[in-house]
């Protein structure tokens, strides 16, 4: 088709187009309208008079050919979503790696508004494509932070519905997995040392908090998240030397221990690495004393014991600084409550004596 031709078609459907409201969800007059439309413009024609606007720099035919795309994906025919249709796969991808912002965030929007209507079994499976999920964990790193968030939201509603419909046909498993090793894939490319980490670290953060979403949600997936690296990979993050990096980092760990299984790796593993990280954990601990509030599960002795471990670790070191940091921790971690100066053992006293 001609896309003079289809401009004008274009321009014909935007005006039906201005009385009706919120395209997100579309009326009967509104699906009629769109059937209507879509036997002059199909769809690809429609994303092609997109394409042919952003080629020429023009923002007004943007908005235009994308108020209308957005119409389309919003539409119903025969009482089923053009948006879960398999044929339009293809252009969900087209519009999610779209150089235009307004392609990308309204097929996000379109995303977010279906999967929160409870789509059935046969409507999951199609938004389930592996290459739209794939695409989908890219935007999570995109330049316009709104959209970069959505992206985050849709994964994670993706994943909520694949667990509330049980869709073992479709792969559960697969599908968070596929979603996990894609986001840390491009966690490690966009920083690939966490030295580096505060040159990129905007979209690295946005990574790893989409990860600890996905992995929050139950215990299977934190047990994936820990056995493929990439709870670690958030841990390892403790060592940054960047203080508001780190402030990030540490606002994750919590969300590790949502789920049982995240909070007994945290506890039998050492994520107190780092002399920041170390000296975090004191100060938690003398504030909360201040405030009367009990920070240690006392009847666990593995995690006193991955701590004090760690402090001995670092008193031992040669670097002055970090004995000051196992020293601050300890200091807090001792005068935390009775039970704190009571669970620092004996074998800690060579360490200290060699200090003097």
């Amino acid at each position: 088709m001609d896309l003079t031709a289809a401009w004008q078609e274009l321009t014909r459907f935007q005006e039906t187009g201005i009385a009706t409201s919120a395209h997100i969800y579309a009326n009967g007059k509104e699906n009629a309208l769109v059937h209507e439309f879509l036997t002059k413009v199909p769809v690809a024609t429609l994303f092609a008079c997109l394409q042919d606007a952003s080629d020429h720099g023009s923002d007004k035919q943007v908005k235009q050919a994308c108020n209308c795309i957005n119409r389309v994906l919003g539409s119903e025919d025969d009482g089923t979503s053009l948006f879960f249709q398999p044929d339009i796969v293809p252009f969900i991808l087209a519009g999610l790696t779209h150089v235009e912002k307004e392609a990308r965030a309204l097929v996000t929007n379109q995303f977010i508004a279906h999967l929160g209507r409870k789509p059935s079994l046969d409507q999951v499976k199609v938004v389930a494509d592996p290459l739209v999920l794939e695409q989908v964990c890219s935007v999570v790193a995109d330049e316009d932070i709104e959209v970069a968030a959505k992206a985050s939201t849709v994964l994670e509603m993706v994943r909520h519905a694949v667990y509330l419909l049980d869709l073992s046909s479709i792969g559960d498993s697969g599908i968070y997995r596929a979603v996990l090793n894609s986001l840390k894939s491009k966690a490690q490319s966009s920083c690939f040392l966490i030295s580096e980490v505060t040159e990129n670290s905007i979209e690295f953060m946005r990574f790893l908090e989409t990860i600890i979403k996905i992995c929050a949600q139950k215990d299977e997936h934190m047990e994936y998240g820990i056995s493929s690296g990439v709870i670690d990979l958030i841990l390892n993050c403790l060592q940054s030397d960047d203080p508001l990096f780190l402030m990030n980092v540490v606002d994750l760990v919590p969300a590790i221990c949502q789920t049982k299984i995240g909070v007994q790796y945290v506890f039998q593993s050492d994520p107190f690495v780092g002399d920041n990280a170390i000296r975090l954990v004191g100060e938690i601990s003398a504030t909360a004393a201040r405030m009367n509030i009990e920070t240690w599960s006392w009847s666990d002795a593995t995690l006193s014991k991955a701590f004090l471990e760690t402090v001995k670790s670092k008193m031992q070191s040669t670097d002055s600084l970090q004995q000051i940091a196992a020293m601050d921790a300890l200091a807090a971690f001792g005068s935390s409550s009775d039970k704190g100066g009571q669970a620092m053992p004996v074998s800690l006293v060579p360490s200290l004596s060699s200090l003097t």
